[in-house]
């Protein structure tokens, strides 16, 4: 096989990648002798980060040159106050429970934050969401945690981490059969590196390949998952992963680990159950220690 043959079948591998993760129709790239040039612009940081990463997943590239340009998420030499609406926007995306709590300063693109929050863990949430905003020269994250303990409830201690998974390039008619075989409806796709990267369910095979009449044996679970689903740290505590599940409007959600890996899954059903659990032992409880006055001997 040629170079140049060679470096085409890499482009494509490396725009596979891209496909799952980011809108590659705003990429560029660009293989020579297995380097690879990205090109083009995307709204975020992450984006581009994200770009990157899923270009070194290809087999075969060496080397990655990132010069994605990322879009400012208002007009560029636009005021403070644009900033502060971008802010606004990316507190109450990421923390939809607790961003009214939040205050934030702007002064020549310096944002300072203040405010109470209940878990150290919206502090942190509440910081990455401005550090990813474009043209954030510097930020101070003043905001102040109510809780004095973690939660003794968290994600991870309640989550469900005998978890059905399945790999991009799979066919969907392996994956199929994985759910009959194991008498589940939903499927968790993840990369090499055991990172989620999209979730997929029978009504997607039903709804984006029998429907349409995509043939099973040809199409892979990369093709119709649905990408980028939501996740909660491990730690996180259940108040606040039921909070994002309620605003967003689903009843699961995926656990990771502090390398952003799966962890396990944590279902609205999962923590009825636990609290019916824990609400019938006290019940017991209460049961047995209340006195029983019977008849008079």
């Amino acid at each position: 096989m040629s170079v140049n043959e060679s470096d085409a079948r890499l482009k494509d591998a490396v725009l596979r990648e891209l496909r799952q993760c980011v809108n590659a129709a705003k990429i560029g790239v660009a293989v020579d002798h297995a380097v690879v040039t990205l090109t083009g612009w995307v709204d975020t940081e992450t984006e581009k980060v994200a770009a990157q990463e899923a270009t070194h997943r290809a087999v075969g590239v060496l080397d990655v040159a990132n010069d994605i340009y990322v879009k400012a998420p208002f007009r560029l030499g636009s005021s403070d106050s644009d900033l502060a609406e971008a802010v606004r926007r990316a507190l109450r995306e990421k923390l939809p429970g607790s961003a009214e709590h939040i205050h934030s300063t702007v002064y020549d693109a310096r944002v300072t934050l203040e405010g109470m929050v209940d878990f150290p863990c919206e502090r942190e949430d509440a910081e990455r969401a401005v550090l990813r905003l474009a043209f954030v020269r510097g930020l101070d994250n003043k905001i102040t945690v109510r809780a004095k303990r973690r939660s003794a409830m968290s994600a991870g201690r309640i989550c469900l981490r005998d978890v059905d998974t399945a790999e991009l390039g799979e066919k969907i008619v392996q994956a199929a059969r994985r759910m009959r075989e194991r008498d589940v409806g939903t499927l968790v796709v993840i990369d090499d590196s055991q990172r989620p990267v999209g979730i997929l369910t029978d009504r997607d095979v039903v709804t984006r390949v029998v429907a349409v009449d995509r043939g099973p044996t040809a199409t892979t679970v990369g093709d119709v998952m649905t990408s980028a689903p939501k996740t909660v740290s491990e730690d996180t505590p259940i108040e606040v992963a039921l909070a994002r599940m309620r605003a967003g409007g689903f009843r699961r959600i995926l656990v990771v680990d502090r390398d952003e890996k799966l962890v396990g899954i944590l279902t609205l059903d999962d923590v009825l159950a636990l609290l019916c659990e824990e609400f019938s032992e006290v019940g017991s409880l209460l049961q047995h220690q209340t006195p029983h006055h019977g008849a008079r001997v």
